[in-house]
């Protein structure tokens, strides 16, 4: 079988998109890692912030800390007192969208709102390890591509398959997550998922098939693909 070579101008292509692929996904586990650290600071302040608010709905006040604030509202504004000024909210999308707030903080308790907050921060942080892993696959799948002497290996088909199933796992993860945040919030059993998600893992399963050819067809012509 006559040996097919990539030009040494796509040759090149390939290999500088594969570096900067490679390049971007480090930088964005670096987000990842400062992502957690931040959430879990936020799971450890919560409690602590949650714990010395109060909400009393009687007399329309919300103590934070030691500031009271008193509220007059409607649904065409919004006054906020404190000890020291007065400040009247009137945009309609901010006075709709506080009023919302109050009324969730009166009708629920506090330590209720901080359990939703931290439950949905443990999915956060679940979102974000697996994108923290993705991204590593995903790294050394184009550090493979660029250093290598052809992309058709094995090891590549399974790097793409690992990519696609730890997308399963994160769409089943949100799944999870917004049907627990549903029943927390509203009491009802909704769960959703994103149908763009099974397209992108239609995709990459598709893809790891075709480098798996790949790689016969490179083994039967015993060539490479790069000069």
């Amino acid at each position: 079988m006559e040996e097919v070579k990539l030009s040494t101008e796509k040759q090149g292509r390939l290999k500088t998109m594969s570096k900067i692929i490679s390049i971007v996904s480090v930088v964005f586990r670096v987000f990842c890692i400062i992502g957690i650290v931040g959430v879990v600071i936020g799971m450890i302040l919560i409690p602590f912030v949650t714990g010395n608010i109060k909400v009393t709905a009687a007399n329309n006040t919300i103590k934070v800390f030691d500031d009271v604030i008193t509220y007059e509202r409607n649904d065409e504004k919004i006054t906020l007192t404190t000890k020291d000024d007065t400040e009247t909210i009137d945009n309609k999308d901010a006075v709709f969208a506080l009023n919302k707030v109050l009324d969730y903080l009166e009708k629920n308790d506090l330590n209720f709102i901080t359990i939703i907050i931290e439950a949905t921060l443990v999915f956060t942080i679940a979102i974000i390890v697996l994108t923290f892993m993705l991204l590593g696959k995903v790294r050394k799948l184009f550090n493979n591509i660029h250093d290598g002497d052809t992309p058709f290996t094995m090891e590549n088909v399974g790097y793409i398959r690992n990519i696609a199933i730890l997308l399963i796992i994160m769409a089943c993860v949100k799944i999870a997550g917004n049907g627990i945040g549903n029943i927390l919030i509203t009491n009802s059993a909704t769960f959703s998922f994103d149908l763009i998600d099974v397209v992108y893992i239609l995709i990459l399963f598709a893809v790891s098939y075709i480098f798996e050819y790949g790689c016969s067809l490179q083994a039967k012509s015993e060539s490479k693909i790069y000069e």
